[in-house]
């Protein structure tokens, strides 16, 4: 199935891309843990198709805040109160370790995660939860100076305001955050 599944999110992202002009990167697998993982494993423009017997090879040396809800407090705490770093230093925690620690719903919940087993239902989403517009200047098309970067900028605010107006027009939604980022040839970043 999982391989079927691959072919059909193949021609999605030809769809996608014949009918925008833009890459997607897509993630297959049992579950929708390890296909948001994977989605962003191989980007840009690739798909990562994990199989089940892959799960472990691909979990052992994955950096635990790479898990969902492991990146944050919760998984901070976890590294320091288990002495782990990674997912498959998470997994060889015995379950009674981690029921003594934080009760039975939560060690099985990290149990799990830590074995690529989740059952959270993957939700269709009618509207969007956010709206992006960006555009990469690497190698020989990076940017130099302020008037390029000014032009660029226009260009894409004119692209995002559509898109933003498209979105109030049918869902009568306003923006609630816009969020600016920039990243400089010494790999500095503002926002």
């Amino acid at each position: 199935r999982l391989v079927q599944a691959a072919a059909v999110v193949a021609g999605l992202r030809a769809q996608v891309l014949a009918a925008t002009g833009y890459t997607c990167s897509a993630g297959i697998a049992p579950n929708k843990l390890l296909a948001k993982l994977g989605s962003g494993m191989n980007k840009p423009n690739q798909q990562t198709l994990c199989l089940p017997e892959a799960i472990p090879g691909l979990l052992q040396d994955l950096a635990l805040s790479r898990l969902r809800s492991l990146g944050g407090k919760f998984g901070g705490q976890l590294q320091e109160d288990l002495g782990v770093s990674t997912v498959g230093e998470l997994a060889s925690v015995p379950l009674a370790t981690l029921i003594a620690r934080y009760g039975e719903k939560t060690a099985e919940h990290v149990h799990n995660l830590a074995r690529g087993k989740d059952m959270t239902p993957v939700e269709a989403r009618h509207l969007p939860k956010s709206i992006g517009c960006g555009k990469n200047f690497r190698g020989q098309r990076c940017l130099r100076t302020w008037e390029q970067a000014n032009s660029w900028l226009e260009n894409i605010s004119v692209e995002l305001t559509d898109r933003l107006e498209e979105v109030a027009g049918l869902h009568g939604r306003e923006p609630q955050q816009l969020s600016v980022s920039a990243e400089f040839a010494d790999k500095t970043a503002g926002s």
